[in-house]
């Protein structure tokens, strides 16, 4: 078996998780829930939802790729009490780009 790519894969490291505007709402979030929930970012819905072996090829792929922007799991817990996930602002007319 031949490998058709040769050489390093072209991945590139993020600086940052988020966004600004995300680590600005991040800490409004952290601020509004104080001490009961630690917040969690970009958390799969795969990683929350389940969807039955057979019921895969209609809906498993709906939620295989996509992520929340937070979520809020009670402290001393892996209980997730939410899920926030914030959509890009649009300008009036404009359609939004989020592919969430």
């Amino acid at each position: 078996m031949t490998r058709k790519n040769k050489g390093p894969p072209p991945y590139r490291r993020q600086q940052f998780l988020c966004t600004a505007g995300e680590w600005r709402f991040c800490q409004k979030l952290e601020e509004a829930v104080g001490d009961r929930f630690t917040i969690m970012m970009q958390v799969r819905v795969g990683a929350l939802l389940t969807v039955p072996a057979e019921e895969w090829e209609r809906w498993g792929r709906r939620v295989s790729q996509k992520s929340f922007d937070f979520a809020l799991v009670a402290k001393g817990s892996s209980y997730v009490a939410a899920v926030v996930d914030r959509q890009p602002r649009r300008r009036s007319g404009s359609p939004s780009t989020s592919s969430r």
